[in-house]
């Protein structure tokens, strides 16, 4: 709860500036972002592994736009404890943009819902649990919106998640940071 209250503020915070910058020639965005990210339980690290996301927002004024999200993080761990999986993220994200028509910095904060699937533990010792749940968790991150074309940008963005997780070797926190490319409307 504490985290949550946490991003909640965070974001109302950022927010106020939205007002007093000119907002885009552009109401909403589609992108996809491709990364190399990490996961972890509550004893460490469950591996790391590709991510493929796509993602959709709409303005909701000035320069705060509303993000639903759909990211797919896979992880790979091979030392004396095994862990393979991946976990799927849908997310719904508040995101402040500053700045008006060049490279736009920008925040980001929501709440997400964590699926996963994998197994874990010590092949050596033949103790080799499957796992899988979901999970609700909370988010936050930000970016660099650069326009390359009139309707196409590029950037780097990062996310972090903080997940609610109760099974074995499922993530309590993931992160990643990639390559974003969207499509302005």
């Amino acid at each position: 709860m504490r985290t949550s209250s946490i991003a909640a503020f965070a974001l109302l915070i950022t927010a106020g500036p939205a007002f007093a910058q000119g907002s885009s020639d552009f109401s909403s965005t589609a992108s996809g972002v491709i990364s190399i990210g990490k996961t972890y339980d509550d004893e460490g690290q469950i591996g790391s592994g590709p991510l493929f996301g796509a993602r959709i927002d709409r303005r909701l004024f000035g320069n705060t736009f509303i993000e639903g999200s759909l990211d797919n993080l896979g992880h790979d761990r091979s030392d004396r404890f095994v862990a393979t999986g991946h976990t799927t993220l849908i997310s719904a994200s508040l995101i402040q943009r500053f700045g008006s028509t060049a490279a736009q910095p920008y925040v980001l904060g929501g709440v997400a819902l964590a699926h996963h699937t994998g197994t874990a533990g010590f092949p050596e010792l033949g103790i080799v649990n499957e796992t899988s749940s979901t999970d609700p968790g909370v988010l936050f991150g930000g970016g660099i919106a650069i326009p390359i074309a009139r309707r196409l940008e590029i950037g780097p963005e990062a996310r972090f998640y903080t997940l609610r997780a109760d099974e074995g070797s499922s993530p309590a926190f993931a992160y990643w940071f990639g390559v974003r490319v969207g499509v302005r409307f």
